[in-house]
Order: C-alpha cells, then structure tokens, then sequence
C-alpha cells in the first residue's frame, strides 16, 4: 500500500537507460580495438535500453496513479491521538428534518 516499489521500478529504469548509454562507449571502443563479440553487444545494448525504458514508464506511469489514489482517499498524513490546550469548538447539531416536539407531561 506505497509508493516505493513504483520508485523503485522508476529507479531501475534509470539505471538501466544509464547503463545502455555506457555500454555503447565501451562497445565502440572494443570494437575498434578489436575485442567485442561480433553481433552480440547490439542485442545486449537494445535489450538494455528497451528495458530500461519501459521500466521508466512503467514507474512514471505507476507514481502517476499511485499519487492520483493518495489523493482520492483524502486521508490526513497524519493523525493527532491528544489535544492539549485546545477547547471543544465542535458543536452538534440535530440532522432530523423534524423540529423537536415538547412533550408536555400535564400538571405538575
């Protein structure tokens, strides 16, 4: 009932797109050199970046919503358990849509 597993999607999707974004630096750079796997590093890098990405949006999406329910239950952050130092300014009134009857009891 929070929001920290969305965070934490949200989360993993921006360190899998920074991931892809490093990867593809390295990748280059083994592939002049001559050390990368033929064919591979594209699938792994794609694979990184469509995953990150979706999670970015799962995680934006999720926040989104989860925020949008807080919101709907209109609960207080917190709750007060005792007052000190505080009158009673509450009143309450009759919701009956009769007025009172005076039952009078006769003499006496």
């Amino acid at each position: 009932f929070s929001l920290k597993p969305l965070r934490i999607f949200t989360l993993m999707g921006f360190g899998l797109v920074g991931l892809a974004m490093l990867a593809v630096p390295v990748y280059v750079f083994l592939y002049f050199t001559g050390g990368a796997p033929q064919g591979i590093t594209t699938l792994i890098v794609l694979a990184l970046l469509g995953i990150g990405v979706n999670s970015l949006g799962i995680g934006v999406l999720g926040e989104y919503l989860g925020r949008t329910y807080a919101e709907t239950k209109r609960r207080p952050l917190y709750v007060i358990a005792e007052s000190v130092n505080f009158a009673s300014t509450t009143t309450r009134q009759s919701t009956s849509p009769v007025a009172p009857v005076n039952i009078d009891t006769g003499p006496g």
